[in-house]
């Protein structure tokens, strides 16, 4: 469970490195030009910051999400480039026929000449100009309107631009909601802003502009923000209209969006949604107009798996859950000029203000019901305890080990306390995780850098393993320690999800000779109708 050379080279060695470099520009930059700093501080920092950039931006080139070069390759139209650089991504703008023209933003005056020589290397010398200019509104508006881009009225109108993106800039800018909410402005109807960094937005934009912002754990990740108003679908019978009042935000929708996992863009995710039904099909019987309701997977009730309680495991599981959108082909979302939007995610796709829902993702609650602290029970918290109620069903006295203590991972951590096992491990890679983890029921914690972990965990237990382990990460490496800590008999899970073609090792002989079984976890094999009703649950 060791990290690999690579993650610690990008973890510790790396960041120390580019400080390095960045001092060693810092002085170049002094002692070629010894009056610039005390003359003009910002022109020496920027020329500074230029020859660093110019040095190790090309570094950072794929450091980006699968799908974004996917994403721009289908970039098209009147674009802005906000903050460039020294163009290291501009290759990425690939569908050259398809784009009018490319407003490179570009502050740093020392970096322009190397971000025209890439934008020729690219192809686009042509259609690629440069702004000297931030994408801040007292910063770009002068420049637009001496490139002649604003209406007759020196305003934004209805829109500049087709497309923005800003890939690692707007964690630079001062006030980055308000930047964002004047660059959506920018956008003509239909256009779309792909953003990538790392920033806080908290969504504090005018009413209307049905703009999102996810502020957990992985700030300011892909965005795509369709500037057009949404356009529900028709209701079908088998379908509820919701108004979604709180959602979770699940490490699957992050997948999702990093091409980690299928999907396919433009797209609106969200899968752990909870609100209020507005509207019922007529064939829905299970909730009515009004209903409080939390939001859970999608399944079609009626094959052999639906009709004998594992709806999680629905032969059409894939379709309903992943495909985005309905089972006929048609989509729940569109934009106002009939563009179609993949929505339907996990049958209801919750990041948004109301939500097309199957009836089979739609669970009744009371109507006092905490909609902002009971949501993730849809997906994530009935994962965990799943995990240990149902799929390893843990019994009194036993022994368990839990790979990974994040929401899924602390749900598994409770379950395993109420089925009284003697002994919880939790093994995580953040001390902060284990102390938690301690307070929710662990009675023991490892850190999952530690070379000896199934030595530590056998030692625990006091035999050749534990009876049950979880593995909640989905990292290959870490369901072998989950299968190799089981003792005589052990039964070990994984919740986490790989991406597709992800293989582990298996001791195939210690697996046969110590009777060992090792299980598939979806949605710990839970029905959503009672999982979503556990308000005893710790």
């Amino acid at each position: 469970m060791a990290p690999t050379a690579l993650e610690y080279l990008h973890a510790y060695i790396l960041p120390g490195l580019l400080i390095v470099k960045g001092v060693i520009y810092f002085l170049q930059a002094a002692i070629t030009s010894p009056t610039l700093p005390i003359s003009d501080f910002k022109a020496y920092r920027d020329l500074s910051f230029a020859k660093f950039w110019i040095a190790v931006g090309p570094v950072f080139a794929d450091v980006v999400p699968p799908m974004l070069g996917k994403i721009l390759a289908a970039s098209h139209g009147v674009i802005l480039d906000v903050g460039p650089g020294s163009g290291d991504q501009v290759f990425r703008f690939s569908n050259k026929d398809n784009i009018t023209m490319i407003y490179g933003a570009e502050p740093g005056i020392d970096l322009h000449y190397a971000l025209h020589e890439n934008a020729k290397k690219a192809g686009l010398s042509e259609k690629y100009k440069v702004l000297s200019c931030g994408a801040e509104p007292d910063s770009l508006i002068p420049i637009l309107k001496t490139e002649g881009l604003l209406s007759k009225d020196n305003s934004i109108g209805g829109g500049i631009f087709d497309e923005i993106v800003c890939i690692r800039v707007l964690c630079s800018v001062p006030q980055p909601n308000e930047t964002v909410e004047f660059l959506y402005r920018c956008l003509k109807p239909g256009g779309r802003l792909v953003s990538r960094g790392n920033y806080k937005a908290n969504g504090s934009f005018r009413k209307g502009q049905g703009i999102s912002f996810f502020t957990g754990p992985k700030l300011g990740y892909i965005i795509l923000l369709p500037k057009s108003h949404i356009t529900l679908d028709a209701l079908r019978p088998d379908e509820v209209l919701v108004q979604i009042y709180a959602t979770g935000i699940c490490h699957t929708d992050f997948s999702c969006m990093d091409g980690k996992l299928p999907a396919v863009f433009p797209s609106v995710f969200g899968h752990e949604g909870a609100g209020v039904v507005l509207q019922v099909g007529s064939n829905v019987k299970n909730v009515e107009k009004q209903d409080k309701v939390l939001l859970s997977f999608d399944s079609c009730g009626l094959c052999a798996e639906c009709t004998s309680t594992h709806p999680a495991y629905c032969q059409e599981a894939f379709q309903r859950n992943f495909g985005q959108k309905r089972m006929d082909g048609s989509t729940t979302l569109s934009t106002a000029g009939g563009a179609k939007l993949h929505g339907n995610f996990f049958g209801q796709s919750s990041f948004a203000k109301h939500a097309i829902v199957s009836s089979a993702s739609a669970v009744k609650v009371p109507s006092d019901t905490p909609m902002g602290l009971f949501a993730p029970l849809g997906c994530g918290i009935q994962t965990g305890v799943g995990a240990i109620l149902n799929t390893l069903d843990v019994l009194p006295g036993k022994t368990v080990a839990i790979f990974g203590v994040g929401s899924v991972g602390m749900s598994a951590v409770m379950a395993a306390e109420i089925r009284e096992a003697r002994v919880i491990i939790a093994i995580d890679l953040q001390p902060q995780r284990l102390e938690l983890a301690k307070k929710l029921g662990a009675t023991h914690t490892i850190i999952g850098s530690d070379e000896d972990v199934v030595a530590q965990i056998q030692k625990i237990c006091g035999s050749n393993g534990v009876d049950y382990s979880v593995d909640c990460a989905g990292v290959p490496r870490v369901v072998e320690t989950a299968i190799d800590c089981l003792g005589t008999l052990g039964k070990a899970a994984t919740v986490g999800a790989p991406a597709p073609g992800q293989r582990a090792g298996v001791d195939i002989f210690a697996h046969l000779i110590m009777g060992r079984q090792y299980l598939g976890c979806r949605e710990g094999d839970s029905l959503p109708q009672k999982a979503c009703h556990l308000r005893s649950f710790p």
